[in-house]
């Protein structure tokens, strides 16, 4: 029997955080274990009050003393998890975690090594026109950059194996922990995997986090990552070459 890691870090979604659990909670994964790791970066809506009240077996909490980001959330949460496949969960609404037995699922089977959810393969609601030019031109970005033809590289859908999470070492404090992961991933040899998935746009009036002053930010990551020595304990995947999906 395997276990299911899902990572969720979580910044001030006191109006979303109990709702995202309570699917979470409901999630059949045909037997395999599940784990909610959340980690908060400092929360002061009630986040944490709702979280200390929570006592499922299934659910751990970290609760970081000074806010830092979403990437060293992410990277904490990896850390701390102990399942065999980890996949990144928002705490927002944006994201249907009824997805995610779906995505994991090669993982688990041994067909994959690394899944994303794309929403330019599935169906988006709300998201405006600039948002999608945005995502997109990111994503062309880095498949020119990588030689990849990922659809949707910016999904918050990042699934990995074990051994993957615990050898990408991540350094971004921020959002763009998003492209380091896909850049080492690539840099890794690993094919990416994409399913389709569902996703549901929130406006700046429902607490939207990220804005056009990110996009340089995460063209910098990705170019960084495409170039940066890599340490050497990152290794050649023994899947590279075997037929892998």
């Amino acid at each position: 029997m395997s276990k299911v890691s899902i990572v969720i870090p979580v910044y001030n979604e006191a109006a979303t955080i109990e709702g995202v659990l309570d699917v979470i909670n409901k999630l059949d994964f045909g037997g395999h274990e599940m784990e909610a790791v959340v980690v908060d970066g400092m929360s002061n809506d009630g986040t944490r009050e709702i979280l200390r009240a929570k006592t499922d077996p299934w659910l751990k909490v970290v609760y970081e003393t000074v806010r830092r980001g979403k990437g060293v959330a992410v990277a904490l949460g990896f850390e701390e998890a102990t399942g065999d496949c980890l996949i990144i969960q928002d705490a927002d609404s944006e994201y249907d975690p009824a997805f995610i037995p779906s995505l994991v699922k090669p993982i688990l089977d041994g067909t994959a090594d690394v899944v994303y959810g794309s929403r330019f393969i599935g169906r988006i609601d709300h998201m405006t026109p600039s948002r999608q030019v945005a995502n997109r031109g990111v994503t062309k970005f880095i498949n020119l950059l990588y030689g990849s033809h990922l659809t949707d590289a910016c999904t918050c859908y990042k699934a990995v194996s074990k051994d993957i999470a615990r050898n990408l070492h991540l350094e971004t404090a921020s959002f763009d922990v998003c492209h380091e992961i896909t850049g080492k991933v690539l840099r890794m040899g690993y094919k990416v995997t994409e399913l389709p998935i569902d996703y549901r746009a929130r406006g700046a009036e429902e607490g939207i986090k990220t804005n056009w002053k990110d996009l340089p930010k995460a063209l910098y990551t990705a170019f960084k990552y495409r170039f940066k020595r890599l340490a050497p304990r990152l290794p050649a995947p023994a899947s590279v070459g075997s037929g892998k999906s």
